[in-house]
């Protein structure tokens, strides 16, 4: 199973918070990683997000990128502050019941370092996880803490020179 952890692109400044949208620049830079995940071979069967505008439209530009038959759904589990296992529960929750293999989750720091931390190493220790980028994780069958093993980190930069 393929668990790919994605922060949103650049977002405007502003509030209220759930309603900022993603830049010009943001779009961009989100387009060019959702390249790169093509590059790679990455075809999500299952995309979740926050319910924050950012999040959904990264999510929906990874989708059109892609060209994927798949529609994004909106979950708590993967909000700010969200104990880690309220968002594993969740995420195989939702693996179990669609039959997912690859599933991209469209998040927020401080949340997707936390969520990437503890998949690779148990620990709730901070990684920078730069807008836009994206990091594939692999487990045997379900999300478990300090399980995972990491397969790729893609940033917008390296994306850019894959294509």
């Amino acid at each position: 199973m393929l668990l790919v952890l994605m922060r949103h692109g650049i977002a405007e400044d502003g509030s209220p918070d759930e309603a900022r949208r993603l830049t010009g620049d943001g779009r961009e830079k989100t387009v060019r990683v959702a390249k790169g995940l093509e590059r790679f071979g990455v075809r999500p069967d299952l995309v979740i997000t926050s319910h924050r505008i950012r999040a959904q439209e990264t999510a929906q530009i990874v989708i059109e990128t892609l060209g994927l038959k798949t529609k994004w759904v909106r979950s708590d589990g993967v909000d700010f502050y969200v104990p880690w296992e309220q968002f594993a529960s969740d995420v195989n929750r939702r693996i179990k019941s669609s039959g997912a293999e690859t599933v991209l989750v469209a998040g927020h720091m401080p949340q997707v370092s936390m969520l990437a931390s503890m998949c690779l190493t148990g620990q709730e220790d901070d990684f920078r996880f730069r807008k836009s980028a994206a990091m594939g994780i692999e487990f045997d069958r379900r999300i478990e803490s300090g399980t995972g093993n990491l397969l790729f980190y893609l940033t917008h930069s390296v994306a850019k020179t894959l294509q």
